[in-house]
This record gives structure tokens, C-alpha cells and sequence, in this order.
């Protein structure tokens, strides 16, 4: 029986070294990768921070609460309502309902950089030095009373938990430091198993060899999650500073600090808008402990009352509704900050409306002097995607190429009050019998310019056949040469069944727009008036009586609906439709209920406005004219 026992005590001392030999070996390895690699670095990349100027401009519109919102990230020392004071004082603006008319031109600076990577996040870092030494006291006090003695790993604090834990049945404590807390936060994951503790306590050793005790904490600020709020994701002292309170950091009260340093415990347990009668007991009780150990910068400091308490919840259930965090979150990585701003918040907002989640918008503005790739500006709402890419993607394009047909005819000779027939109309091809079709007329005849104004198929082929189909194709060659030819047995192109992607539109656009300033911009003429064209329904008083080109499209069961529109500068171009499986699907929208809309909200709210096209201040030469 002896031998047995003592067979069985070498076998089990053989597992244990053999354990042990593969344990440190382990160690030795990992800490050895840790030294060559910069994997495991706090100093982890920083968003480029950088000033940009939002300029407004002379005649533009934006709306009050985006300008409200954005204020509290301008580097502007007023308060917004003392700003807006001031520039009513000067007759700077002319208020229209929610919106602001400005009268003289205004620029605001704000500081971008966003360091999260996922499209609704927001992470700024901060140093050490500005973060209130309530919250990282506080931090300590309740999360790790032993941070600044021990290198990573508190053994007694372990021992501490393991006891509680076997008195309760149950874990109710845990022995993690701030480093290992850290460490798992950005490096690890919650996997519960012998080894990934094991990574975590060997990172938490490397870490505190590597790193002061304020590099440790400066990072931890940085890198925690503090819940959500308007769909974003909070990540770090400087967001949830700003998305809670709209404050700067030195701004914070202390109770206030303690408040975050209380949701650290747990984002999502003891977050306001979920738990807040748990927020407010750990809260207090902090207080009270941080006030008895003079840890508080203002010793008159109070806690909160329940109104106040009930005020700031109140105020977060109504702002966790807004876009606008989204928007800021996403706006904030980007150059052209308000733009992007705005463009999102707009799409946000049309999309919440529709169900259909493959719903997509895609925006394209190009200046017509450049064409390159760093000229132009895009936008997808699909942000976890890539733009670029996805607005090369070929669409149906609907109406919009009808203002090169009407530009053909103008050429030779047709009048605005040509007139011609809106009977029915049809063309025999290889593959049958092709019949355009059309919503009703109210007459036989119609007028070429009321014809293109209310973007009519019939009467449009009417003045095709007059002019000859192989005419129409050589002379469409210079705005569209991938038409697929011969044209007579592919006529429906001219009605949107043709698919192109935004560079092409624009290509053709560009052509367009040089014929429209070498002659008398006579189909410009007919389109610039949003009261008579296919806007006239939908166009708002804001925008009604300015003078500007737009085209709508819609096409494919209305599941491509475009909007464009031009100036001396640039052209502007925005698709509404969906994605995805199309088999079987329409939507109930059109170029000017879908993609117009969209495209007023985002002129309306964007401080730019809407040009006239008028050619002698293009700045264009003679033989800079791309027509051939």
C-alpha cells in the first residue's frame, strides 16, 4: 500500500514539474514576443487632432438645434446663447421657423479627431495631467486601493476574493487590479479560462515594468467603455465627459466626476438611462467615502438632489433619441466635418422612416474644372463600407439623361414652344415591338419645354423619331459612349434602363454643362425653376424662388431615384434605393420624394447654398471646353 502511495506522489510531483517546466516556459516565450512586439503598447494611436473651419455661408440655411449641438465643440469661448445674441444684435441672421437665413457670412472653428475605429464611436485621448484627480482617486478607491504599491498582480487582494467567494458559494468579488482590468479591456476578452487569466496577469507584470502608474491610469481613462448614448458607443473620459455632461474635462464638478468614475463599475449596469436608482446609491456612497477622506477638490461640494437627478435623465432620454451623436461621432474622423455632419444626419434621419434596412444613399459632388479623385466629395450610408468602391457600382440612372436629348435637339434648331404629339408611340426591333410609356395627358399636344419640364417618355420620342434615331445616337456619342449600340434596338437607354456609376454621370454632365455655356442655356432656362418642374410639389419655401438646375430620376420599380443638380462649379448628385435583393421589390418613392427630399434637408441645413448656373464666372477657358 506504501509503494502504491509513494508511486502515486512521484507521479503526481512528475505532472506538477512537468506543469511547471511548461508554465515558465510559456512565460519566458510570451514575455520574450512581448519585447520584440509593440502589439501590446499603451501607446496606442491617436486620432490626428486637428482645427477645421465650418464656414457658413452669405444666403445659406441651417437649422437651429445643429447649430446648438455643434456649438459645444467649436473652440469658441461663448456661449451659444450669448452668441446668438450677439449676431441677432447685428441683423447677422433672419430666423425662417427652425431654420437660420444668414445674412453675412460666418466661420467657426472646431477640433476634429475621433481614435475609435468603428463608425458610431468616439474616443478623443487625453493626457494624464487633464483628467481631475477626483476621478482617478475615485478610481482607486473603490476599484484598487493598492494600485500604486503593487506591479500588476495584488496576490492579497486575491486571496481577499477567493475567501469571499467560498463563503458566498459564488463569485461576489474579484481580484483584479486596474492593470488587469486595463489589459483585458484592450488587449484580451472576457473568455473565462486558465489561460487567458494567465495572458492577463503575465501583460498586467509587462505592463507595470514598462509603464508609470500615470501612463497606466492616463490609458485606462482613455481606453474603458462608458455605455452608450444616441447610438454611440462611449469610449473614454473625454466622450463620456462630453455626451453626458457637454462639458470639458477642467469643467466637471466633482460630483459630477464621480458620477462617471461610479458607471465604470459596470456601463451598462449602472448606466443613468437603464439603472439609475443604481447609479445614485454607488454615487453617494462614493461621494461620502472620497469627502470623508478629503479626496474632493471643493470641499462645499453637495450631492444631488433627487430633481436634479431626475432633470439629467430626463434630459439624456430625450438626446439618446437625437441622430445627431451618430452623426458627430462619424463627422468627427472626417475633413470636411459640418458637411459630413450634416449629410449623415440627414440620411439618418429619412432612413429611420423607412423600413426596409438595404435602404442606401449615396451622395457625389465634383467640381467640373478638376474631376480628380481628391476634388470630389462622397458619402454612403453604409459607413462600414467602402464609398469609393461602392458609388463605381452601375445604376439605372431614370430620367436624368434627358437633358442631353433635349440638348441635341436645341442644338439643331428646336424651339421651347416646339410642338409635339403625346399620342402613343412605337418602335419595331430585332427583338419585338417597344412602346414607351407614360402617365396620362391632358392634351394631343404638348410643348418641347413642358415636356422636359414634367420629364415626359412619349412626347420625348415623338421629337426623337422626327429627328432621326442614328442621328440621336452619333450625336448623344460625346456624353454617353458606352450607350450599347445601334441605338434604334436599344431605346429604352434613354429612359434610365442604361446603367452608369457617378463618374459617368459626371462625365457626361461636364459635357452638358460646357454646350448649356457656349450657347444660351436654353434647357438650363428650363429647368432652373423648382415651381415648374418635377420639384414643384415637394419644394420648400425656403429654396422656392432660387434659381437652379434640377433633374430628378427614378427608375427600376423606384428602386433607383436620383436628384441632380449643377452650377458653375460643381455638380451635385444623390441616389436613394435599395440594395441588395431587389427580386419581387418596389419602393414607394421617387426622384423627387426620395432623393430630392434628402438633398433639400442636407442644402437647408448645410450652410451652403444652392448657385445659379450663369458661365461667365466659371472661370473656365475657351479651350478648356471638353464637348468632343
Amino acid at each position: 500500500m506504501m509503494r502504491v502511495i509513494v508511486k502515486l506522489l512521484k507521479l503526481f510531483l512528475s505532472c506538477l514539474f512537468i506543469g511547471l517546466f511548461i508554465a515558465v516556459g510559456y512565460l519566458f516565450i510570451l514575455v520574450d514576443d512581448l519585447g520584440k512586439s509593440e502589439t501590446f503598447s499603451l501607446n496606442r494611436a491617436k486620432a490626428e487632432i486637428k482645427n477645421t473651419e465650418i464656414v457658413i455661408e452669405r444666403d445659406s440655411f441651417v437649422l437651429k438645434s445643429d447649430l446648438e449641438f455643434v456649438f459645444d465643440y467649436l473652440e469658441n469661448e461663448q456661449s451659444y446663447k450669448k452668441w446668438i445674441e450677439d449676431q441677432k444684435y447685428f441683423s447677422n441672421f433672419s430666423e425662417q421657423g427652425k431654420y437660420l437665413k444668414f445674412n453675412t457670412p460666418q466661420t467657426f472653428y472646431i477640433t476634429i479627431g475621433n481614435s475609435c475605429l468603428n463608425p458610431y464611436c468616439f474616443q478623443r485621448k487625453v493626457d494624464f495631467s487633464n483628467i481631475p484627480s477626483v476621478l482617478w482617486r475615485g478610481l482607486i478607491g473603490i476599484e484598487d486601493l493598492r494600485f500604486l504599491d503593487h506591479k500588476g498582480i495584488d496576490f492579497r487582494s486575491i486571496l481577499r476574493a477567493a475567501i469571499a467567494d467560498l463563503k458566498a458559494g459564488s463569485f461576489v468579488q474579484g481580484g483584479s487590479t486596474l492593470t488587469q482590468q486595463l489589459v483585458k479591456n484592450i488587449f484580451l476578452n472576457n473568455e473565462k479560462s486558465f489561460f487567458r487569466k494567465l495572458e492577463e496577469m503575465i501583460l498586467s507584470v509587462y505592463i507595470e515594468k514598462n509603464y508609470s502608474k500615470e501612463q497606466i491610469l492616463q490609458s485606462y481613462f482613455n481606453e474603458m467603455f462608458w455605455g452608450n448614448l444616441g447610438g454611440v458607443r462611449i469610449k473614454g473620459i473625454y466622450a463620456a465627459s462630453k455626451f453626458y455632461f457637454k462639458k470639458e474635462l477642467h469643467e466637471l464638478t466633482d460630483y459630477e466626476s464621480i458620477i462617471l468614475s461610479s458607471m465604470l463599475k459596470g456601463p451598462n449596469s449602472y448606466h443613468p438611462l437603464k439603472n439609475v436608482k443604481k447609479l445614485v446609491d454607488r454615487t453617494n456612497s462614493l461621494f461620502v467615502k472620497l469627502k470623508k477622506n478629503k479626496f474632493l477638490s471643493n470641499v462645499d461640494e453637495v450631492k444631488w438632489n433627487d430633481k436634479t437627478w431626475s432633470l439629467w435623465v430626463e434630459k439624456l432620454k430625450k438626446e439618446n433619441l437625437d441622430t445627431k451623436y451618430k452623426s458627430l461621432a462619424f463627422a468627427l474622423k472626417e475633413k470636411e466635418f459640418y458637411k459630413n455632419f450634416i449629410i449623415n444626419d440627414v440620411s439618418l434621419k429619412f432612413l429611420k422612416g423607412h423600413r426596409e434596412e438595404d435602404i442606401a444613399i449615396k451622395y457625389y459632388e465634383n467640381v467640373f474644372r478638376c474631376g480628380e479623385r481628391f476634388c470630389d466629395f462622397n458619402y454612403y450610408s453604409k459607413l462600414e463600407k467602402d464609398a469609393i468602391s461602392n458609388l463605381q457600382v452601375k445604376l439605372q440612372v431614370g430620367s436624368l439623361l434627358k437633358p442631353f436629348v433635349y440638348q441635341v435637339f436645341s442644338k439643331e434648331g428646336y424651339e421651347e414652344d416646339t410642338i409635339t404629339s403625346t399620342g402613343p408611340i412605337s418602335f419595331s426591333l430585332n427583338s419585338g415591338v417597344w412602346k414607351p410609356r407614360d402617365r396620362d395627358f391632358n392634351s394631343s399636344e404638348i410643348t418641347m419645354s413642358d415636356s422636359l419640364r414634367k420629364s415626359r417618355n412619349i412626347p420625348m420620342f415623338h421629337l426623337i423619331k422626327r429627328y432621326g434615331m442614328d442621328r440621336m445616337e452619333k450625336s448623344l456619342n460625346s456624353y454617353l459612349p458606352m450607350l450599347k449600340k445601334p441605338l434604334r434596338e436599344f431605346p429604352s437607354q434613354l429612359l434610365g434602363s442604361i446603367e452608369l456609376n457617378f463618374e459617368e454621370i459626371y462625365n457626361g454632365y461636364k459635357v452638358f454643362k460646357n454646350y448649356e455655356c457656349r450657347g444660351e442655356k436654353k434647357i438650363y432656362s428650363i429647368l432652373n425653376n423648382p415651381n415648374q418642374n418635377t420639384l414643384s410639389a415637394v419644394v420648400k419655401a425656403q429654396i422656392q424662388e432660387l434659381d437652379f438646375f434640377g433633374k430628378t430620376g427614378t427608375s427600376n420599380n423606384s428602386l433607383d431615384n436620383w436628384f441632380l443638380t449643377l452650377d458653375d462649379e460643381k455638380i451635385k448628385i444623390l441616389w436613394v434605393g435599395l440594395e441588395g435583393d431587389r427580386r419581387g421589390k418596389k419602393l414607394e418613392l421617387s426622384g423627387s420624394r426620395g432623393a430630392f427630399k434628402v438633398f433639400q434637408d442636407y442644402v437647408l441645413r448645410s450652410g451652403k447654398k444652392l448657385r445659379s448656373l450663369n458661365c461667365y464666372s466659371s472661370g473656365q477657358k475657351e479651350e478648356e471646353l471638353d464637348i468632343n
